[in-house]
């Protein structure tokens, strides 16, 4: 996938959320505030997840009609990946080693963004929080290979998520 971010990128003029953007947002946070707390460290979790996140509701849009993709990404709900991702590692959906691998650090970025989000007596690091960074940098590339869609199993997780009803 092509970076999607700029005006002169998306000929609709709009600017869906760039997984990349997120990243770096996640590491300058991580490494390059000064006087770093774990409240940043928290948000650079958060961050990691949400570049997934996007980057798989981006993909799995992209599949449909480009005039309301970005409108479309909307009506995921974190639930939906979380099934879909389950599916996958429990092996009752078509996949392959890659899809599995997103699938788990699906899991991992989304149970790490609740904790850092909801648990208030957890203590979150620099070192857990590039693990978060580089489990989700390393996703995200997976998913803009076009080697991932070329087999069955990108593209089952992909019409997966996009098959989801909409949300409320």
């Amino acid at each position: 996938m092509t970076d999607p971010s700029g005006p002169d990128n998306d000929p609709d003029g709009l600017f869906p959320i760039d997984p990349h953007d997120l990243l770096r947002h996640a590491a300058v946070v991580t490494d390059v505030l000064p006087g770093r707390t774990d409240t940043d460290y928290r948000r650079a979790v958060s961050a990691a997840y949400y570049a997934l996140y996007h980057a798989l509701t981006l993909r799995a849009v992209a599949l449909g009609d480009p005039s309301g993709r970005y409108d479309a990404v909307r009506r995921f709900r974190h639930w939906h990946l979380r099934r879909v991702a389950r599916a996958v590692i429990d092996g009752s959906a078509a996949g392959d080693g890659q899809v599995e691998r997103v699938a788990r650090v699906l899991r991992f970025l989304q149970t790490e963004r609740e904790h850092a989000d909801y648990n208030h007596r957890e203590r979150f690091t620099q070192r857990r929080a590039h693990d978060a960074i580089g489990a989700a940098t390393a996703a995200v590339a997976t998913l803009a290979d076009p080697a991932f869609t070329a087999g069955d199993g990108g593209q089952s997780l992909l019409r997966q998520l996009a098959a989801l009803p909409a949300a409320p």
